[in-house]
Parts: structure tokens; C-alpha cells; sequence
């Protein structure tokens, strides 16, 4: 089982609900991250790969879950950092096209104040909008309405634990691990994208 606990989280059962089904659909995911410390692992590119790799691969996951569906185009750039490889910088965005014509980005930053939220998810979908911030809030609109639902904290890490044990104790399907591979080669393709320049067809 991979560590992709977003996609257990409370609030994504509702980006996916909106999303799922929807013919012209589109999704952002920002990342308020911070800076790193110099000398931090994930900026050895054997170690840590960057955190595009190291990091990012979370938020493609949960773009591609909440999608339910394959990419077949990636794209990604970044801002150069003095001493570090492109593929190591701490800010970067990744454009995803599915293969319906849905599209879907990160915008990964490590320069913002700490004062704004950590993680916002914005989804689009047949003349309605659910926006989650930071796993704490979630603020639906449709026919011109808002309504919204707090909670605490919840990134999925306690659910994912659960699917876990129940798997281990045999009284649950063990999740199906393609979705995780190909989240994984999405993730890698990004990379190759940002070292090339270009987009990166995904078979």
C-alpha cells in the first residue's frame, strides 16, 4: 500500500462526487509549501529526488483520483533555484490533460507567507464548484448558492490506516494498485517534461 493518504481524506469524497460522471470537468490544486532548509534530503536528487517527486506526487494522485480517470498528457515548469537540478526546484506547476479532455494543475510554491492556507483543491463540473481548504473546510456552489461544512483537520491518514488493518485482518479488498502505478509514471512524466521543456504523452 502507497502513502497516498489525500485520497482517503473525508473532504475528496465530494471533489470526486462532483467531478465522476461530469462531462466538461476541471480541477486546480495549489500548494502553499514553504521553503526548505538548505541541505534537506529531498534536495539530494538521488536521495530525496525533489519535490516534484518527493512531494508533488501526492497532489497528482489525488488529481487523478478524484478524476477517476487516465492522463495522456503532462506538462510542467519550474523556477530555477541557484545550487539545485530543474527537477529538484521548490516551485513548480504540472498541467494534466485526461484522455476525456478534462484538465486538471498543481501549482506547487515553496515562496508564499505562512499566514495563507497550506493546501486549497478547486473542482468544476456541470455549473457547480467544491472548494476544500486545507482538509479543514469545504464550501460547495450550485444554482448560485453556498453552503459550507467544517471539520477538523483530516488529510485521510487515519482512514488510510484503517483500509490498511482491515486489509491485513482479511475483512477488506486490498485497494487496487494500478491506479497508484500510474499515478507514479504521471508523476514521472512531469519530471521528464520539466527537464525537456516539453509535454510528455502518457501511453
Amino acid at each position: 500500500m502507497v502513502g497516498f493518504n489525500r485520497r482517503f481524506a473525508p473532504f475528496t469524497a465530494a471533489v470526486s462526487d462532483l467531478l465522476r460522471g461530469a462531462r466538461h470537468r476541471s480541477m486546480s490544486i495549489r500548494v502553499n509549501a514553504g521553503a526548505l532548509p538548505d541541505g534537506h534530503w529531498l534536495h539530494d536528487p538521488k536521495t530525496g529526488g525533489g519535490r516534484l517527486l518527493g512531494e508533488g506526487c501526492h497532489f497528482v494522485d489525488l488529481l487523478m483520483h478524484c478524476m477517476g480517470t487516465r492522463v495522456v498528457a503532462v506538462h510542467a515548469v519550474a523556477t530555477p533555484r541557484a545550487g539545485l537540478p530543474l527537477h529538484c526546484a521548490e516551485d513548480f506547476i504540472v498541467s494534466l490533460r485526461f484522455v476525456d479532455g478534462s484538465i486538471g494543475s498543481l501549482l506547487y510554491s515553496s515562496e508564499g507567507d505562512s499566514a495563507l492556507g497550506k493546501e486549497r483543491i478547486e473542482a468544476f463540473a456541470a455549473g457547480q464548484s467544491v472548494v476544500v481548504d486545507d482538509f479543514r473546510r469545504l464550501e460547495r456552489y450550485a444554482n448560485g448558492r453556498r453552503s459550507t461544512t467544517k471539520g477538523r483537520l483530516d488529510k485521510g491518514h487515519r482512514a488510510e490506516m484503517r483500509r490498511f488493518l482491515a486489509v491485513c485482518r482479511g475483512i477488506d479488498d486490498a485497494p487496487a494498485p494500478e491506479s497508484v502505478v500510474a499515478s507514479t509514471q504521471v508523476t514521472l512524466a512531469a519530471r521528464d517534461s520539466l527537464m525537456s521543456g516539453e509535454s510528455v504523452m502518457v501511453a
